[in-house]
């Protein structure tokens, strides 16, 4: 058997550049994810807090529906700088039924279910999780706080043993976008900065114009009238 070659495929858009388009911070939240490292500590440090995988163990399924057997597995992540999360998706393995991602307050901020493939090509893999669903949310109406504790729960179906499990959840958090009227008003002052001399040739015409006008008018008030007298 010969070497097994793999491609990836994706596609790459650009766009042209606007005020509006503002940076996003990629945050990956682990719900195996202990907490046990101080501020200070560096990102090394600090991914050892993190099992990365874990097991889930089977239920007592006696006298119980599989859709009892769940185990629920959650932590809790302080968010190191806020914004406006525009993105959300969780990560899962086989057995996964579903994650979410909840503020300080409670609130729903994001809810990822997986899609398990029904068929025997590439990418339908019937029994394995082939997509999970997305969060794609307006600008402005889901905002989390700079140091705002997030609870991460991952859910998987616990009617048989499964190993290597993860349980990862995704955000792209953007920075606070200015006021409109802001952006317009700067947006206004670079152009105005950049074509300054077309303004000033601009005021120019206009100043030559009002003059000649002016100077017509003059002209016409000192004509007399000729009348016809015949």
């Amino acid at each position: 058997m010969g070497d097994l070659k793999l491609y990836l495929k994706y596609i790459v858009k650009w766009v042209d550049w606007d005020p509006s388009i503002v940076p996003v911070k990629i945050y990956i939240l682990d719900v195996t994810d202990t907490g046990d490292h101080p501020s200070s500590s560096s990102a090394v440090q600090a991914l050892s807090s993190c099992k990365v995988e874990y097991t889930v163990l089977p239920c007592d399924s006696t006298g119980k529906n599989k859709e009892d057997c769940v185990d629920v597995k959650k932590t809790n992540i302080i968010l190191p700088r806020g914004g406006e999360i525009v993105y959300g998706v969780a990560h899962q393995h086989t057995g996964g039924t579903g994650s979410a991602l909840y503020g300080e307050d409670g609130q729903l901020l994001c809810s990822s279910t997986p899609f398990y493939g029904k068929g025997t090509k590439a990418g339908d893999e019937e029994g394995y999780i082939v997509g999970m669903s997305t969060c794609y949310h307006k600008p402005g109406t889901v905002k989390v706080k700079s140091g705002e504790l997030l609870t991460v729960v991952s859910n998987y179906s616990s009617t048989q043993m499964h190993t290597g499990v993860m349980g990862l959840f995704y955000i792209l958090v953007a920075e606070q976008q200015p006021p409109q009227k802001t952006m317009l008003t700067e947006s206004l002052t670079t152009v105005l900065a950049e074509s300054w001399w077309i303004a000033l040739i601009a005021c120019g015409f206009v100043a030559i114009v009002a003059a000649a006008i002016y100077r017509r008018g003059h002209e016409t008030e000192s004509y007399e009238m000729v009348i016809d007298r015949a």
